[in-house]
């Protein structure tokens, strides 16, 4: 039985991994998998029958799936959480997520719109390079902004460059808020 248990913390473990997540759930538990089981076997003696002490012991012995189950459990939620974070599509996008500058910057060139000099900023974060280029291409590539800003060339300055002017990151954003709308609306 304790061969079972071990390899159960061992699939786990490597399914977290897999995840990108540190499995320290197993590390935060009060007892160790072994000590669970010599617990279990343990028990509390108080009759003295050997039917009796083989009853106690498979009853301690379920116990320990019930444990394994709450760390699997929460392991997922962590898996869960942590997946919210990476993809963007399983959580709502807000219009500011896209341009938050937090990360390490770009060192500059010309806004990827219009190709001024001017920028909003330097600062755009190379991590959210490909959530600002799915913006870019699912939100702002409307026919309207395609007249106006001419032709699909953006978008292939827009793959080398993540910087904007403050006149076409307003544009983007109000862009996007015409779309949120219309999203609303719809559904």
């Amino acid at each position: 039985m304790l061969m079972e248990e071990d390899e159960v913390e061992l699939q786990i473990k490597e399914e977290l991994q897999d995840c990108e997540i540190i499995p320290d759930i197993f590390d935060s538990m009060e007892m160790e998998p072994s000590e669970i089981m010599q617990d279990a076997e343990i028990g509390n003696d108080t009759t003295s029958g050997e039917d009796d002490d083989d009853d106690h012991t498979r009853q301690g012995l379920r116990s320990v799936p019930q444990r394994y189950e709450i760390l699997v459990e929460k392991a997922y939620q962590k898996v869960a959480e942590k997946r919210l974070l990476h993809h963007p599509k399983s959580r709502p996008l807000h219009k500011h997520d896209a341009f938050q500058h937090q990360m390490a910057t770009d060192d500059g060139g010309p806004c990827f719109v219009c190709g001024s000099g001017a920028l909003a900023s330097r600062a755009q974060p190379r991590r959210r390079y490909a959530e600002l280029t799915t913006l870019f291409k699912t939100l702002v590539m409307t026919t309207e902004l395609r007249k106006k800003l001419g032709g699909t060339s953006v978008y292939a300055d827009f793959a080398t460059n993540v910087e904007s002017c403050a006149t076409c990151l307003t544009t983007i954003r109000d862009v996007y808020d015409l779309r949120q709308e219309i999203v609303t609306l719809q559904t």
